[in-house]
C-alpha cells in the first residue's frame, strides 16, 4: 500500500466510537466523525476535524500535532508523554454503565491476534511471529520468539 488508508474509527460506519484528545489533562478536542488513518510502516494517526478542536491550543503544543494529517484535520501525537487520546465505547447502549474507553492507538482486532499467534519456523530454527513493541507506539514489526 503506497498510500495511507483512511477509515472511521471503529473500522464501521454504522456506529462511529466518540474519540477525545487530553493535553496535559485539559481536554482540546472531541468528536465523533474523526478518522483513523493507517501509516504504512508507522503508527496510525487519529484525525480530528479542525472543527471539533474545542478553543486554541495550549500554547507550546504545536510539536505534538503530527505534520501528515490530511486538510482540514489536526492530528496528535500519541507517543507524546503530554498527550491521551481516547475512544468513548457506548456499545449501543444509553446506559452509563456500558461505556467503556480504549487508548488509542489500540491494540487490534481478531485479524491481529492471529497473526500474532501464528508462529513460522524460520531458516536458522528460531520461530517467528508479529510482535508489537507497545500500545503508546502501536508499531507492527516483525520479530523472533524462541519456542
Amino acid at each position: 500500500m503506497t498510500m495511507a488508508q483512511r477509515t472511521e474509527i471503529d473500522g464501521s460506519t454504522e456506529r462511529p466510537l466518540h474519540a477525545r484528545a487530553w493535553v496535559n489533562d485539559r481536554l482540546v478536542a472531541t468528536s465523533s466523525r474523526a478518522v483513523r488513518i493507517e501509516q504504512p510502516g508507522g503508527a496510525p494517526m487519529l484525525c480530528f476535524p479542525a472543527g471539533d478542536l474545542k478553543g486554541e491550543l495550549p500554547a507550546g503544543t504545536d510539536e505534538l500535532l503530527l505534520p501528515s494529517a490530511p486538510d482540514g484535520y489536526v492530528a496528535f501525537n500519541p507517543g507524546d508523554a503530554r498527550v491521551r487520546l481516547t475512544l468513548v465505547d457506548d456499545c449501543g447502549s444509553t446506559d452509563e454503565r456500558d461505556r467503556t474507553l480504549k487508548r488509542f492507538p489500540t491494540w487490534g482486532d481478531a485479524a491481529d491476534l492471529i497473526d500474532l499467534l501464528n508462529v513460522r519456523r524460520d531458516a536458522g530454527g528460531s520461530y517467528v511471529s508479529v510482535t508489537r513493541d507497545s500500545a503508546a507506539s502501536a508499531h507492527r514489526e516483525i520479530g523472533r520468539a524462541h519456542v
